[in-house]
């Protein structure tokens, strides 16, 4: 059994969200919308040009903005967006937090519950920096930092991880 207790700090929080950032399934979301703005962009151009071809400059204006504020999503809103949900879910969480590491998975433990996760529900795990992650099938994210950790505990953890999720 391996305890580890941290303090979650801004710069923990910016790591767990660019591994977020890099999920599979988020950065399918983040393309879809991408299109989705694309196309709405070039519909609202299309209604702009009918509208000054009307002699309507106020409702073309609005369409113009409209159309400006799709490409904005379709280049980097899109981004922008997805990555400061997760920080802020991130910042509402407790920011101080232990994990107990044992044979039978992760056991979460925050100011107010505990959370016993086995190792089925882990997806994958791989380093960053001077720290290991592991990565939930539900987008859960631990970050583990070498020097929180006697040089023992951090080769038993890497044993257990190997053990039990596949490496990223």
């Amino acid at each position: 059994m391996i305890q580890y207790k941290t303090d979650i700090t801004q710069e923990d929080i910016n790591r767990l969200a660019d591994l977020m950032m890099e999920d599979a399934s988020q950065k399918k979301k983040r393309k879809t919308l991408k299109v989705v703005g694309v196309i709405l962009a070039v519909i609202s151009v299309l209604f702009a040009i009918s509208d000054v071809w009307h002699e309507r400059l106020v409702s073309a204006c609005i369409w113009l903005i409209l159309a400006g504020l799709f490409v904005w999503i379709s280049t980097s809103g899109a981004n922008f967006y997805y990555k400061t949900w997760y920080k802020n879910i991130q910042m509402s969480l407790s920011r101080t937090t232990s994990y107990i590491f044992d044979e039978e998975g992760i056991r979460c433990c925050f100011e107010q519950n505990e959370i016993k996760k086995e190792w089925n529900v882990w997806e994958s795990w791989g380093y960053i920096k001077d720290s290991i992650y592991v990565k939930g099938k539900d987008l859960d994210f631990i970050l583990v930092k070498k020097s929180g950790l006697s040089s023992s505990d951090w080769s038993k953890l890497l044993e257990l991880l190997k053990g039990n999720v596949k490496e990223a």
